[in-house]
């Protein structure tokens, strides 16, 4: 549900996922630029493949689920709600 067509009465924070105000969002999303640089760096750390593998999972399962929380805060709408 976008913000354009809520109910009366309806906020954004109403949304199932949307408990961040824009400043924690973008403060999240610069947290998110800098986890996923600091991924990028330690892919130049010689060591076994696995082992990047292993931590990139996680890491990247922890932005992904942090990106999603600042897009709904942001544009008021979660298209993963029902997934």
């Amino acid at each position: 549900m976008s913000t354009w067509n809520m109910p009366p009465g309806v906020t954004t924070n109403d949304i199932p996922g949307n408990d961040l105000d824009s400043v924690d969002s973008m403060e999240l999303l610069g947290a998110q630029v800098d986890t996923i640089e600091n991924l990028l760096a330690a892919m130049s750390l010689p060591l076994p493949p696995q082992l990047h593998l292993d931590a990139l999972r996680p890491a990247l399962t922890a932005v992904a689920e942090n990106l999603r929380r600042v897009y709904v805060a942001v544009t008021g709408d979660n298209p993963w709600h029902d997934a």
